[in-house]
């Protein structure tokens, strides 16, 4: 079974994202780790419903969490959010930073959305 081309290159950069997080799992606390993870199958009226997009958003926060040693806390996942939501979600995220940035030397912060993408 051949994987096409956008599946390879999604896989490749995720094997890559979590190995380079895991190379400083061993931080001691020195790195802050978050992520605003977004999946909208739907794509408004005039747009064909998505299958996988929320699931696959899921999915994202699940390997962070598993293999990326990225803490749940650390994390915001909204599924089929309003731009309200869209909105909130980058205010609560960085309230968690801003709480913790006092004891850190340095912060990442990644956003995934799936879905539509105009």
């Amino acid at each position: 079974m051949k994987i096409p081309n956008n599946a390879a290159r999604a896989i490749a950069f995720l094997l890559l994202f979590v190995a380079g997080v895991r190379a400083f799992a061993a931080d001691g606390g020195i790195i802050g780790r978050y992520a605003l993870i977004i999946g909208k199958n739907d794509g408004g009226q005039d747009r064909v419903m998505l299958r996988f997009a929320a699931t696959d958003a899921i999915a994202f926060s699940t390997v962070l969490q598993e293999m990326g040693g990225l803490e749940k806390s650390r994390q915001v996942l909204l599924i089929e959010p309003s731009f309200t939501d869209i909105h909130d979600g980058f205010a609560r995220i960085t309230e968690v930073i801003k709480n913790e940035q006092v004891s850190l030397r340095r912060s990442e912060f990644i956003v995934y959305y799936s879905g539509h993408s105009d």
